[in-house]
Protein backbone atom coordinates (compact mmCIF):
# COMPACT_ATOMS: atom_id res chain seq x y z
CA UNK A 1 0.00 0.00 0.00
CA UNK A 2 1.20 3.28 -0.71
CA UNK A 3 1.24 6.78 1.32
CA UNK A 4 -1.76 7.67 -1.04
CA UNK A 5 -3.99 5.18 -0.25
CA UNK A 6 -2.93 5.71 3.64
CA UNK A 7 -4.37 9.14 3.00
CA UNK A 8 -7.92 8.76 2.88
CA UNK A 9 -8.67 6.57 6.15
CA UNK A 10 -5.88 8.64 8.02
CA UNK A 11 -8.33 11.93 7.25
CA UNK A 12 -11.46 10.23 7.30
CA UNK A 13 -10.36 9.46 10.98
CA UNK A 14 -8.90 12.75 12.09
CA UNK A 15 -11.04 15.63 10.28
CA UNK A 16 -13.87 15.22 12.69
CA UNK A 17 -11.51 16.64 15.33
CA UNK A 18 -9.89 18.74 13.13
CA UNK A 19 -12.00 22.04 14.09
CA UNK A 20 -12.59 20.93 18.02
CA UNK A 21 -11.78 23.97 19.66
CA UNK A 22 -8.70 24.28 21.34
CA UNK A 23 -7.26 21.13 19.36
CA UNK A 24 -3.98 22.92 18.42
CA UNK A 25 -3.32 24.32 22.14
CA UNK A 26 -4.07 20.98 23.56
CA UNK A 27 -1.48 19.18 20.99
CA UNK A 28 0.74 21.86 22.35
CA UNK A 29 0.33 21.78 25.46
CA UNK A 30 0.94 17.76 25.34
CA UNK A 31 4.30 18.28 23.54
CA UNK A 32 5.39 20.78 26.06
CA UNK A 33 4.16 18.23 29.08
CA UNK A 34 6.59 15.95 27.67
CA UNK A 35 9.32 18.13 27.58
CA UNK A 36 9.20 19.20 30.98
CA UNK A 37 9.35 15.59 31.85
CA UNK A 38 11.88 14.77 29.64
CA UNK A 39 13.85 17.54 31.57
CA UNK A 40 12.97 16.36 34.91
CA UNK A 41 13.73 12.99 34.69
CA UNK A 42 17.55 14.18 33.25
CA UNK A 43 18.21 16.70 36.32
CA UNK A 44 17.12 14.24 38.74
CA UNK A 45 18.80 11.43 37.34
CA UNK A 46 21.95 12.88 36.01
CA UNK A 47 23.19 14.18 40.01
CA UNK A 48 22.19 10.97 41.42
CA UNK A 49 24.30 8.85 38.85
CA UNK A 50 27.03 11.31 39.33
CA UNK A 51 27.19 10.87 42.89
CA UNK A 52 26.95 7.37 42.60
CA UNK A 53 29.78 7.08 40.19
CA UNK A 54 31.77 9.15 42.61
CA UNK A 55 31.20 7.55 45.34
CA UNK A 56 31.88 4.25 43.66
CA UNK A 57 35.13 6.14 42.39
CA UNK A 58 36.75 7.21 45.33
CA UNK A 59 35.12 5.61 48.27
CA UNK A 60 35.58 2.14 46.80
CA UNK A 61 37.70 1.92 43.40
CA UNK A 62 40.60 4.48 44.31
CA UNK A 63 40.35 3.28 48.06
CA UNK A 64 42.89 0.15 48.54
CA UNK A 65 41.18 -1.19 51.94
CA UNK A 66 37.16 0.80 51.75
CA UNK A 67 35.50 0.60 55.20
CA UNK A 68 32.52 -0.68 55.85
CA UNK A 69 31.02 2.65 56.40
CA UNK A 70 32.05 3.54 52.78
CA UNK A 71 31.07 0.46 51.10
CA UNK A 72 27.78 0.57 53.04
CA UNK A 73 27.42 4.51 51.82
CA UNK A 74 28.23 3.41 48.16
CA UNK A 75 25.88 -0.10 48.28
CA UNK A 76 23.52 2.84 49.36
CA UNK A 77 23.88 5.56 46.89
CA UNK A 78 24.23 3.08 43.56
CA UNK A 79 21.16 1.35 44.79
CA UNK A 80 19.27 4.54 45.17
CA UNK A 81 20.07 5.74 41.83
CA UNK A 82 19.00 2.54 40.44
CA UNK A 83 15.91 2.87 41.51
CA UNK A 84 15.46 6.30 40.90
CA UNK A 85 16.40 6.16 37.36
CA UNK A 86 14.28 2.32 36.55
CA UNK A 87 10.99 4.60 38.00
CA UNK A 88 11.45 7.48 36.13
CA UNK A 89 12.06 5.92 33.17
CA UNK A 90 9.27 3.06 33.59
CA UNK A 91 7.00 5.67 33.85
CA UNK A 92 7.76 6.88 30.51
CA UNK A 93 8.10 3.70 28.58
CA UNK A 94 5.03 2.93 26.67
CA UNK A 95 4.15 0.24 23.35
CA UNK A 96 5.74 1.58 20.33
CA UNK A 97 4.19 1.06 16.77
CA UNK A 98 4.00 2.34 13.45
CA UNK A 99 0.32 2.33 12.96
CA UNK A 100 -1.04 3.74 15.67
CA UNK A 101 -4.72 5.27 14.75
CA UNK A 102 -5.89 8.39 16.54
CA UNK A 103 -8.01 7.11 19.16
CA UNK A 104 -4.97 4.50 20.14
CA UNK A 105 -2.25 7.31 20.15
CA UNK A 106 -4.75 9.43 22.39
CA UNK A 107 -5.37 6.43 24.68
CA UNK A 108 -0.93 5.71 24.82
CA UNK A 109 -1.57 9.97 26.02
CA UNK A 110 -4.51 9.44 28.44
CA UNK A 111 -1.58 6.49 30.00
CA UNK A 112 1.66 8.30 29.74
CA UNK A 113 -0.74 11.22 31.97
CA UNK A 114 -1.95 8.98 34.38
CA UNK A 115 1.58 7.50 35.17
CA UNK A 116 2.62 10.62 35.68
CA UNK A 117 0.37 11.80 38.18
CA UNK A 118 0.46 9.10 39.88
CA UNK A 119 4.68 9.14 40.39
CA UNK A 120 3.77 13.00 41.34
CA UNK A 121 1.23 11.90 43.66
CA UNK A 122 3.23 9.04 45.23
CA UNK A 123 6.96 10.97 45.26
CA UNK A 124 7.45 10.47 49.15
CA UNK A 125 6.98 6.89 49.11
CA UNK A 126 9.45 6.51 45.45
CA UNK A 127 12.33 9.54 46.37
CA UNK A 128 11.69 11.69 49.27
CA UNK A 129 11.82 8.72 51.79
CA UNK A 130 14.61 6.85 50.65
CA UNK A 131 16.77 9.87 50.12
CA UNK A 132 16.16 10.95 54.11
CA UNK A 133 16.98 7.11 54.47
CA UNK A 134 20.80 7.37 52.64
CA UNK A 135 21.21 10.75 53.99
CA UNK A 136 20.78 9.61 57.63
CA UNK A 137 22.67 6.21 57.27
CA UNK A 138 25.80 7.19 54.84
CA UNK A 139 25.85 11.18 57.70
CA UNK A 140 25.81 8.91 60.32
CA UNK A 141 28.38 6.32 59.57
CA UNK A 142 30.38 8.73 58.24
CA UNK A 143 30.57 10.45 61.27
CA UNK A 144 31.32 7.64 63.42
CA UNK A 145 33.93 6.59 60.81
CA UNK A 146 35.24 10.37 61.72
CA UNK A 147 35.01 10.44 65.92
CA UNK A 148 33.63 7.07 66.65
CA UNK A 149 29.93 8.20 67.73
CA UNK A 150 26.43 7.09 65.99
CA UNK A 151 24.83 10.17 67.93
CA UNK A 152 23.65 12.66 65.64
CA UNK A 153 25.79 16.42 66.43
CA UNK A 154 24.39 20.24 65.62
CA UNK A 155 25.56 20.03 62.18
CA UNK A 156 23.76 16.65 60.93
CA UNK A 157 20.50 18.21 62.71
CA UNK A 158 20.55 21.04 60.70
CA UNK A 159 20.99 19.16 57.65
CA UNK A 160 18.40 16.89 58.71
CA UNK A 161 15.64 19.50 59.68
CA UNK A 162 16.83 21.08 56.23
CA UNK A 163 16.28 18.10 53.84
CA UNK A 164 12.87 17.83 55.83
CA UNK A 165 11.71 21.64 54.90
CA UNK A 166 13.05 21.05 51.22
CA UNK A 167 11.33 17.94 50.69
CA UNK A 168 8.19 19.50 52.03
CA UNK A 169 8.35 22.23 49.63
CA UNK A 170 9.17 20.00 46.93
CA UNK A 171 6.18 17.61 47.96
CA UNK A 172 3.78 20.76 47.44
CA UNK A 173 5.13 21.36 44.33
CA UNK A 174 4.80 17.83 43.18
CA UNK A 175 1.08 17.75 44.19
CA UNK A 176 0.24 21.58 42.85
CA UNK A 177 1.51 19.94 39.68
CA UNK A 178 0.01 16.61 39.89
CA UNK A 179 -3.35 18.43 40.33
CA UNK A 180 -3.59 22.13 38.76
CA UNK A 181 -1.63 21.24 35.51
CA UNK A 182 -1.64 17.28 34.87
CA UNK A 183 -4.68 16.45 35.85
CA UNK A 184 -6.98 19.03 33.89
CA UNK A 185 -4.88 17.96 30.70
CA UNK A 186 -5.74 14.63 31.27
CA UNK A 187 -9.21 15.19 31.59
CA UNK A 188 -9.42 17.04 28.43
CA UNK A 189 -7.83 14.22 26.90
CA UNK A 190 -10.40 11.41 28.07
CA UNK A 191 -13.38 13.62 26.71
CA UNK A 192 -11.54 13.74 23.23
CA UNK A 193 -10.95 10.34 23.00
CA UNK A 194 -14.31 9.86 24.57
CA UNK A 195 -15.48 12.28 21.72
CA UNK A 196 -13.54 10.41 19.41
CA UNK A 197 -15.04 6.78 20.46
CA UNK A 198 -18.56 8.05 20.30
CA UNK A 199 -17.87 9.17 16.87
CA UNK A 200 -16.60 5.61 15.69
CA UNK A 201 -20.10 3.45 17.33
CA UNK A 202 -21.97 5.69 15.27
CA UNK A 203 -20.25 5.81 11.89
CA UNK A 204 -19.97 1.43 12.63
Amino acid sequence: MILDDLKKPWMAEISPLAHTPGIGDLRSEVARVRRDIWMRDFWMIFPLVALAGGAVFFKWVADDAPSVSARVTVILNVACAVGVTVMLLGKRRLAARDNWTLRERLGQEIIMLERQIALLRNVGYWFILPMFLVIVVTSILGQHERIGSYLPGPVLWGLYVGYVVVSLLAYRLCQHDAGRRLLPLLWRLESLHDDLVGRESRNS
